[in-house]
């Protein structure tokens, strides 16, 4: 896996995840064989006012998930309605699933390079 390939599309996102009790925020980086989740905020659900403690000055938490452990992806967005947001929900293999929300932009560009991915995978 090459570290200078440039993201298909970086967006800002907050998310959950199944095996955390956290609300996360950061850059969510769709790229043609992975997505690097660049987590910037994390506030404690537990105490919804706690914010959890930072790590060293400059250093942010990076989760790399490559497409080879996503089993499903779905979304839902309302059509013809004013919000600019999408819910979407997706599974890995080791059982976590993490409901992130965002722009449209997210799911189109995630499910495009997920399906490339397994296409190209198969020939």
């Amino acid at each position: 896996m090459a570290e200078n390939k440039l993201a298909l599309l970086k967006e800002s996102v907050s998310f959950t995840k199944s095996n955390e009790d956290a609300l996360m925020k950061g850059d969510f980086e769709v790229y043609d064989d992975r997505i690097v989740v660049k987590i910037s905020q994390r506030v404690a659900l537990s105490t919804l006012v706690r914010p959890l403690p930072p790590t060293f000055p400059g250093v942010g938490m990076m989760e790399f998930i490559p497409f080879l452990r996503i089993t499903r992806i779905g979304g839902t967005m309302k059509k013809g309605s004013l919000s600019r947001n999408v819910r979407m929900e997706m599974l890995t293999d080791d059982g976590v699933i993490w409901n992130i929300k965002g722009s449209p932009k997210i799911f189109g560009a995630l499910q495009n390079a997920y399906q490339a991915w397994k296409r190209n995978r198969h020939e």
